[in-house]
């Protein structure tokens, strides 16, 4: 039996939270290295620049978990559609 398509919106809809929180993970890491830019780094920028990463890295750990969902999504709705049974 052969696999269903997948259209660019059941695409889109599987993997639009991951997406979201993939970018908020890249703005919270970026926010992060900025407080690096100033020199000398200070340690209360150190610090922030600690706890910043920090809440990266765990909105990484979510966005890869929601990419995990949609994985588990997608590959169901490639399978082929399984025959009712009479």
């Amino acid at each position: 039996m052969k696999s269903k398509q997948i259209t660019k919106t059941k695409w889109r809809e599987a993997t639009e939270r991951s997406s979201e929180l993939f970018r908020e993970a890249d703005r919270l890491d970026d926010m992060a290295y900025q407080l690096l830019s100033v020199t000398p780094v200070s340690p209360e920028a150190a610090d922030k620049f600690h706890e910043a990463k920090n809440e990266a890295r765990a909105k990484y750990v979510e966005a890869r978990d929601a990419w995990n969902e949609a994985k588990i999504k997608l590959a169901e709705l490639k399978s082929p559609a399984k025959r009712e049974q009479a």
